[in-house]
């Protein structure tokens, strides 16, 4: 089964939110390593300033957990 980072991986380089968080993952070394659960998500997207709207990113964990 592949992580959630793992899963991200996927996206790079799209314009979508996955893409956009696989970038903040590749780019920002205090993205968490391996999240297991939407609350350490939402808990890091909370701490990044740049990120207004956690909804398409929170929606991007819910196709992860759908898809394991």
């Amino acid at each position: 089964m592949k992580t959630f980072n793992e899963y991200l991986k996927n996206f790079y380089g799209t314009t979508s939110p996955a893409g956009k968080l696989a970038k903040i993952a590749e780019s920002d070394p205090n993205f968490p390593k391996n999240i297991t659960k939407m609350q350490e998500l939402i808990d890091y997207l909370m701490s990044n300033s740049e990120i207004k709207d956690t909804r398409p990113y929170t929606s991007v964990f819910e196709g992860y957990e759908i898809t394991k």
